[in-house]
């Protein structure tokens, strides 16, 4: 009877799809920010195009009633140029605070109760990075709050799973 006692927990299957799509999601943001880093910044010419390519959808937008996505999109843009500014700073700390979000599910995973802790602060890191590269009042507040409610989220579905961390 003592063996059944001692015997591995079972890792929950909620917190294995949550894990398996956080590590995607990681995985992908570093595929992303390290071929920045190693790309580098756009050159004026292709930030031009890029940006004469989204201001045409814009108009159009525009035209068709949706201004307020339209400001979104110019907003985007505007960082956009913040980031492409600051690139390898803004890649650099993306990397590093996606390899810190990478070590909280992994922690989670392995059933350790301080990956849980890394996680919320990896989502609040992850929440105001943009920060970093892009004055306040260029940031639209929805893309905060968004970014939030989606860490808030996540976080609430892995505490739903404190029961098997120790």
């Amino acid at each position: 009877m003592s063996d059944m006692s001692q015997a591995p927990r079972k890792r929950p299957i909620f917190l294995r799809i949550l894990a398996i799509l956080s590590f995607v999601y990681v995985s992908l943001g570093l595929v992303a920010n390290l071929g920045a880093l190693f790309q580098g910044p756009f050159s004026p010419e292709e930030i031009d195009e890029i940006q004469a390519d989204s201001y045409e959808s814009i108009d159009q937008l525009r035209e068709m009633g949706y201004s307020d996505l339209s400001d979104v999109m110019e907003s985007s843009l505007r960082i956009e140029q913040y980031v492409n500014d600051n690139i390898y700073e803004h890649s650099l700390l993306s990397v590093l605070v996606l390899l810190f979000g990478f070590y909280g599910v992994y922690l989670m995973f392995r059933g350790r109760r301080r990956g849980f802790h890394i996680y919320i602060i990896y989502s609040i890191m992850s929440a105001v990075l943009v920060y970093v590269s892009v004055p306040i009042g260029d940031v639209p507040l929805a893309f905060t709050l968004i970014s939030l409610g989606i860490s808030a989220l996540f976080v609430w579905m892995y505490s739903r799973n404190m029961h098997y961390m120790k």
